[in-house]
């Protein structure tokens, strides 16, 4: 809670001393400034903003200093019971200065401007990816929901729906075909039966998607009488935002993954005994 209220402090402390229009601004208690600034023995401010220019601190400073493009010199006489921020500049501290909180110094050279950019870039193209990931999967659901005239919006006559039996049944199930999955990876001619595995697990997760965004979709009065694609893109549409919510998403892939599969291997079991009775 300390360091968050640091950095908050820190925060703010930058966006104003970035807004300030007016080379000087001083009173009492603040001080800022854009040349450079002496705090002198004895005397208290409360906080000491200093862009573009070097900052001495001879006395007190209650709250912050935060130095942009600029030295700061913390003398023994200092009492700095705030933060301290420099950015683009180096900090003398002497001996017998008192610092009562953290020091921070950002030294923006090549090598540090260079890895912000491409930490935001990395952090942009993830933001891209997951973006066009999740508008590829609202898109592939709403699709193969049309493809397959609506036919896994509904369970089949017969089969009845419980969740937790159906989502216990595709956790084994993908267990089972991890194992054999391994298993066959071991041998070289059994690779392509574990692509064909990988798909059919591709194609039972797409085939639960369409079931839940269906049943999701109709439950919403908005879109009561609205035609079934519109249905599917608004159910698909709430599953991909809560599988993109941060720490829970994960878990609620999983959990829809193998609702999915237990809902195949479900389905699957009863089309086989369907036809044996039959038969």
């Amino acid at each position: 809670m300390k360091g968050f209220r640091v950095l908050l402090s820190f925060m703010v402390m930058v966006i104003i001393s970035a807004l300030l229009l007016t080379p000087v601004l001083a009173d009492e208690k603040n001080i800022v400034n854009q040349k450079e600034t002496i705090i002198p023995k004895n005397e208290k401010v409360e906080n000491v903003i200093v862009l573009g220019d070097n900052a001495t601190i001879n006395g007190e400073v209650r709250v912050a200093v935060v130095v942009i493009n600029g030295n700061l010199q913390i003398n023994k006489t200092a009492n700095i019971k705030g933060p301290v921020l420099v950015i683009g500049g180096q900090i003398n501290q002497e001996i017998g200065a008192k610092v009562t909180e953290p020091i921070i110094s950002l030294n923006l050279n090549d090598q540090t401007k260079n890895s912000f950019i491409l930490g935001g870039l990395l952090f942009l193209a993830s933001w891209i990816t997951r973006l066009a990931l999740s508008i590829l999967l609202v898109l592939i659901t709403v699709i193969a929901g049309i493809a397959t005239k609506h036919k896994f919006n509904s369970l089949p006559e017969g089969l009845t729906m419980k969740p937790g039996r159906m989502i216990i049944t595709g956790f084994i199930s993908s267990l089972a075909l991890f194992a054999i999955s391994v298993l066959l990876t071991i041998l070289i001619i059994g690779i392509p039966i574990v692509i064909i595995i990988l798909i059919g697990v591709i194609i039972s997760l797409i085939a639960g998607l369409i079931f839940l965004s269906g049943q999701l979709g109709s439950q919403l009065k908005l879109f009561e009488g609205k035609p079934k694609w519109l249905v599917l893109l608004a159910g698909s549409s709430f599953i991909v935002a809560a599988i993109n919510f941060p720490l829970f998403g994960g878990i609620i892939l999983l959990i829809i993954s193998w609702f999915s599969l237990g809902l195949t291997v479900s389905w699957l079991y009863y089309k086989f005994t369907t036809k044996r009775k039959k038969s």
